[in-house]
């Protein structure tokens, strides 16, 4: 297996010049993402367009992570920077609907430093590799890489079970988060401490 990992990001013109390509890896992310979100799991609603997208992909501090085989996108995900709650998609009407006892423990974070704080958020791997570790793995290698060059400390994302035992895999346990409460049917909400969390992906 081939895999290739492209970080882009669609807040400028990407169909011009050298970022064409990164824009038609983007498309296929997003029709990806609708495959996974909206016909699989019911989450979201895909645009008429057959694109999984939200207000958060075109943003400058958006970074996409896509992972795929000869083009074909086997896995994706997207890293949200953020200065105070209401930048992240876990925003503060998020806390106070649903998780109010951990809107203290963001906003904790956030005051302590206030660009050390990522979300990652729509992580999925194309279903005829889940059973397989090689995309997980390449997902968390390269997300662990991205925020230790850019200097993050906490990691807010939904942890589904699938996520989890790919990450119990590689040493991840209990004393990594911070926060870890169950959202539902979706899996758990979670804030992972990078500082415990790194030594333990790179031993």
């Amino acid at each position: 297996m081939s895999l290739h990992a492209v970080w882009c990001q669609a807040h400028h013109n990407m169909r011009l010049g050298p970022r064409l390509t990164s824009f038609i890896l983007l498309d296929k992310a997003w029709r990806f993402r609708s495959s996974v979100f909206d016909t699989e799991l019911h989450w979201v609603a895909s645009g008429l367009n057959g694109r999984e997208t939200d207000r958060w992909d075109n943003k400058k501090t958006t970074n996409h992570l896509v992972i795929h085989e000869g083009g074909r996108v086997v896995g994706y995900s997207r890293i949200v920077e953020g200065r105070e709650i209401g930048d992240f998609m876990f925003g503060d009407s998020f806390f106070q609907r649903f998780l109010r006892d951990q809107r203290g423990v963001v906003l904790e974070i956030l005051a302590q430093n206030h660009y050390a704080c990522v979300e990652v958020s729509r992580f999925a791997i194309r279903a005829g590799f889940r059973a397989k570790p090689e995309v997980a793995n390449r997902l968390v290698f390269e997300i662990a890489e991205w925020c230790v060059s850019h200097r993050k400390r906490w990691l807010m994302m939904i942890v589904t079970a699938d996520l989890l035992s790919a990450l119990a895999k590689r040493g991840v346990d209990d004393s990594c988060f911070i926060v870890k409460v169950q959202y539902g049917d979706q899996g758990w909400f979670a804030i992972l401490d990078l500082r415990v969390t790194i030594p333990k992906l790179h031993p």
